[in-house]
């Protein structure tokens, strides 16, 4: 599947406007891990991780199993 320029555009800016997903994207970056693990790394509260972990799934950036990974 070829993906647009301003699909990529609007799938890059809904990453980039929120802090939380990127402080979540770069926990994730070195490893799968829970929910509580990233929560205690950020000290962002546990549904602002569980909120926006949802969104991330959503729009396939990660896929949560029994741990959080990038797709």
């Amino acid at each position: 599947m070829i993906l647009g320029k301003n699909y990529i555009e609007k799938d890059m800016l809904f990453i980039v406007k929120s802090e939380i997903r990127l402080k979540i994207l770069t926990e994730l970056n070195d490893e799968p891990q829970t929910i509580k693990d990233i929560v205690n790394k950020t000290n962002i509260a546990y549904s602002s991780v569980s909120n926006n972990m949802n969104k991330l799934e959503y729009k396939n950036h990660v896929t949560k199993e029994n741990r959080v990974s990038l797709v």
